[in-house]
């Protein structure tokens, strides 16, 4: 039989080892878990992770100004701490923002990387006066003047002409609905035009808008609603205090305050939830803003009344209806309309007029002096993406944007991908 003592040796060793494989095991379970080994303290920390995806893709990841090798879509699992992140491309305008990373935290960053010398691209050959665009962003009416010469131009987004009517006289507002019909109202008579640019309505009347397939529009102290040629007239309101339009619903707002809902071919029905209201205004093709009495604001969309917040000038609904942008007196605002979430973007002391939520809600749009600015919805990276902007945005998606050039004072279309 073996001595004592060198049994106790082996079973030490193997006690040993044991030991030392459960730590190892257990060490390899906390890193998988996201847990790292701090150096200095030696104790044990929750890391946490940085997801970067951009657009375009493949584009350099810079941490802390050392070049990392990770291209986007990147993921970072990093220590608890602040970091300064660039994301960057040939060509593009880089990305920069400093980060804050909790233990366990998950910071996922929507990146646009917009080009230095964006594409611009002339829709029309003389200056626009005005214009308007569908629902669906498929088409353009644009009112170009020269010299009193008046022509209505029906275009497709690539800047395909087609036709130019000409106007009896500049108009003091167009419209073009998704059926590619288009409107232009001028002392007090509305024109309506066909696809082909063969006028198909002369209709007495003011302020007008395409609802549905049809014409609404002001006559008097009536609120009136005719099919695309002034025919099968229809009395939607009489002396109504104001009126918006969508796409498909007409509003009208009340001498005491209330809302109804007065869409051609429906039932009046009144808005409930909302009342008393002070002003309603269009806030584009799919709904309109809310003032009420007490100042505090919201949306009605799809027949339903969205409370969002109080003391805004305007709200913007951005192009795939999920989010609004507004102003406050000092304040750029956005609401997510599926969470109800409402986060400050920055504060300015005088903001802009309009302010345009590019599709997903990273992004906002707005005009100054020196240009046409993009800024992310927390409030980094406000920068430049085009110059000589003459007019206030509509954006057709996340790479469009239609606008007036200060030079020539035509319709262009800028693209913030090519």
């Amino acid at each position: 039989m073996p001595p004592k003592p060198r049994n106790r040796d082996r079973l030490s060793v193997y006690f040993l080892s044991a030991g030392l494989f459960l730590a190892g095991a257990l060490l390899a379970l906390l890193v998988t878990r996201g847990y790292a080994i701090d150096i200095d303290s030696l104790t044990l920390q929750k890391r946490g992770v940085i997801v970067l995806h951009s657009e375009p893709d493949s584009a350099e990841v810079t941490l802390d100004g050392k070049r990392l090798g990770k291209r986007t879509d990147a993921r970072l699992s990093l220590a608890p701490d602040t970091y300064r992140l660039k994301v960057e491309t040939p060509g593009r305008i880089p990305w920069e923002r400093e980060v804050r990373l909790a233990p366990g935290e998950a910071v996922i960053e929507e990146i646009v990387l917009f080009p230095d010398a964006p594409g611009r691209t002339d829709l029309t050959e003389r200056p626009v006066e005005r214009y308007a665009v569908s629902p669906n962003g498929r088409r353009i009416a644009a009112v170009t003047s020269r010299r009193g010469d008046a022509l209505l131009h029906l275009l497709d987004s690539e800047g395909q002409e087609r036709y130019a009517a000409r106007l009896d006289a500049a108009p003091g507002s167009v419209a073009v609905d998704d059926g590619e019909f288009a409107l232009a109202e001028s002392a007090g008579r509305i024109a309506v035009y066909d696809p082909t640019g063969k006028r198909v309505g002369n209709i007495p009347g003011g302020k007008a808008a395409f609802v549905g397939g049809r014409v609404v529009f002001q006559r008097g102290p009536r609120l009136l609603s005719t099919d695309r040629n002034g025919a099968e007239g229809q009395v939607l309101a009489t002396s109504p205090r104001g009126w918006a339009a969508t796409a498909g619903n007409v509003y009208i707002l009340g001498r005491d305050g209330a809302l109804a809902d007065v869409t051609p071919g429906t039932a009046r029905e009144a808005v409930p939830d909302v009342a008393p209201v002070r002003t309603i205004a269009s806030a584009g093709p799919e709904a309109v803003q809310v003032t009420q009495t007490g100042g505090s604001f919201g949306i009605i969309r799809n027949g339903s009344y969205v409370p969002i917040g109080q003391g805004a000038a305007r709200v913007f609904l951005s192009p795939d209806g999920k989010f609004v942008a507004y102003r406050t007196s000092r304040e750029i605002r956005l609401f997510d309309l599926e969470t109800g979430r409402d986060r400050l973007v920055t504060s300015l002391t005088d903001p802009p007029e309009r302010i345009t939520p590019l599709p997903g809600g990273y992004y906002l749009l707005f005009r100054r002096s020196d240009g046409l600015h993009a800024i992310a919805r927390d409030g980094s990276n406000d920068r430049v993406v085009a110059r000589l902007v003459g007019g206030e945005p509509t954006v057709l998606g996340l790479d469009r944007i239609l606008t007036t050039d200060t030079r020539t004072g035509r319709l262009v279309r800028i693209d913030l991908k090519d």
